[in-house]
């Protein structure tokens, strides 16, 4: 009976090895990828945002590998990205260089339209394209558990995998990361609580088709404590078949001398 038990102790272990070196496949491939389209959906809830959790409209976006990010955020705007260059179209408006867009929206007073400004920058600026955000996914798990049942991603059934994302898993995160750059401006953040929990999805081919992380941290500022919330979602389709065209207006951004010394730090 001793025996036994030790064996199937040693099989569960090799099983949670197994499950968690399964991902770490399927996300290898999806980090290879020369190009995919995707779409996400993320929810957030800021303590900067008097309306609470906001459903920050649906992503569509494509890769393609030496060309391009490019995001659509329904009727809110564009987002486009090359190597470390990041540009935005808002509304009707024309494209512009991230550091110059009138960000943060029109309500509100003016202190609060700021504080949404630099939200809005900071995790634009920390958004991951969703191959480098895979590519170190299954590390950010402190244990990945093969679910019973599958689900479907389109016409696929897919096998599902979850467990609780880790400390580093949590700070690795666009939350975490949005978290870091608060407490870098003196908004706090030390002794900071985290917590988050993760699904993946992969498909009979073992593709990486679609996963989710809901981040949870909550940080100390001014004698209070002050929860931040993020729940995203990302869905890809099209690999290696997708293009990616750049708008002429970056075109003409990207091939713009860059500002002097003085320019930059005047602005």
């Amino acid at each position: 009976m001793l025996l036994g038990i030790v064996m199937l102790l040693g099989a569960a272990g090799v099983a949670k090895a197994d499950d968690k070196e399964t991902v770490s496949a399927a996300a290898a491939k999806v980090a290879e990828l020369a190009s995919y389209t995707f779409k996400g959906e993320t929810k957030v809830d800021l303590p900067f945002n008097p309306g609470g959790g906001q459903q920050i409209p649906s992503m569509e976006g494509r890769f393609q590998k030496d060309v391009g990010l490019i995001i659509t955020l329904g009727e809110r705007g564009e987002f486009f990205r090359k190597g470390d260059k990041n540009f935005v179209k808002t509304g009707q408006g024309g494209w512009t260089e991230l550091e110059k867009a009138q960000l943060g929206g029109p309500g509100g007073g003016g202190q609060n339209r700021q504080r949404g400004g630099l939200m809005g920058r900071m995790m634009i600026k920390n958004l991951k394209a969703p191959h480098e955000e895979v590519k170190d996914l299954a590390r950010g798990f402190k244990d990945l558990k093969k679910e019973v049942k599958t689900e479907k991603v389109g016409e696929k059934d897919c096998s599902v995998y979850g467990g609780d994302l880790s400390e580093e898993g949590v700070k690795a995160s666009a939350l975490g990361k949005m978290i870091g750059t608060f407490g870098a401006l003196g908004g706090g953040g030390q002794n900071a609580e985290m917590s988050g929990k993760g699904r993946v999805w992969i498909d009979p081919d073992g593709a990486l088709v679609k996963y989710e992380l809901n981040t949870k941290v909550s940080v100390e500022f001014q004698g209070n404590s002050i929860e931040f919330s993020m729940g995203r979602s990302t869905e890809f389709s099209a690999a290696g078949k997708t293009r990616v065209e750049v708008p002429e207006a970056v075109q003409k951004l990207l091939e713009k001398p860059s500002e002097k010394s003085e320019d930059k730090k005047e602005n």
